[in-house]
């Protein structure tokens, strides 16, 4: 097995089970090693956010020496989704603080954290974020992410639409080589409350959630201030349903149309 075809199957992990399934089988009906015209159809029939990976696993299944049969990558690809899926269910949660430190504390620091979760994933990655300011450490985790092929969207609020209470924002300040690659995304102001006084409702989330099996969420702008010098706190939380809840909730603000895609000027 070669290095190449290893990474192909890890790229597999996050897939749900049922696709992991449904895609076994197919690649059983076309064992041992397939047609390519009849390859590009079971391609074809699994979800858009999944086809160049499955493409790259067979390409790298066909170009071991001997060629991996698909009865063999079937059965990697179940394997693989398997063991994700059970270590994905078994939740940790973990405290994170920034500021004063007046008792010895086991606490994660606000900036691991960001990093941790961003690490964490390999397929998809939600970032939310109120203020925003050049962080160079998440910035290079998250250039990381893009190249691993994570898809990275960032929600943030626009200093245009908050009413006065951003003076700058994450589109003007943060990473141009992030957010060139990265999906970006802001509330739309039309769907937004209003107070009594007029005031519109602002997009406060502060928040990250990788492949629906790992989340942070903070107090924390993503910020220099808020990593290193403000009081802060907030939770890290591993496997279990809620990171996934986190995931599907903002996948709804973008299906309802409550949030839309942004480009830089």
């Amino acid at each position: 097995m070669t290095p190449e075809l290893i990474q192909a199957i890890e790229s597999m992990a996050a897939m749900p089970c049922d696709v992991a399934d449904g895609l076994a089988g197919s690649l059983r009906a076309q064992a041992p090693h397939g047609d390519p015209v009849a390859l590009e159809t079971v391609i074809a029939s699994v979800p858009a956010r999944w086809r160049d990976p499955v493409r790259g696993l067979l390409l790298a299944a066909k170009s071991c020496l001997p060629p991996v049969s698909l009865d063999s990558v079937a059965l990697a690809v179940q394997a693989s989704c398997a063991t994700f899926s059970s270590a994905a269910s078994r939740q940790e949660v973990e405290l994170v603080w920034s500021g004063p430190m007046v008792v010895q504390s086991t606490f994660r620091r606000t900036d691991r954290a960001w990093v941790d979760v961003i690490d964490a994933a390999q397929a998809t990655l939600w970032l939310a974020s109120f203020s925003v300011g050049a962080v160079e450490r998440v910035e290079e985790s998250l250039l990381s992410a893009l190249d691993r092929g994570v898809d990275v969207r960032m929600l943030f609020e626009h200093s245009a639409d908050s009413g006065g209470a951003l003076r700058y924002d994450g589109f003007s300040v943060f990473n141009r080589r992030v957010m060139d690659r990265a999906r970006l995304y802001s509330w739309v102001p039309s769907k937004r409350e209003l107070a009594p006084n007029g005031n519109i409702a602002l997009m406060h989330a502060k928040a990250v959630v990788a492949d629906t099996h790992a989340m942070f969420v903070t107090s924390a702008n993503l910020s220099g201030a808020a990593l290193e010098r403000n009081l802060e706190v907030g939770v890290i939380v591993r496997g279990g349903p809620q990171p996934r809840w986190l995931h599907e909730r903002f996948e709804s603000l973008l299906t309802g149309g409550l949030i839309e895609r942004r480009s830089l000027a």
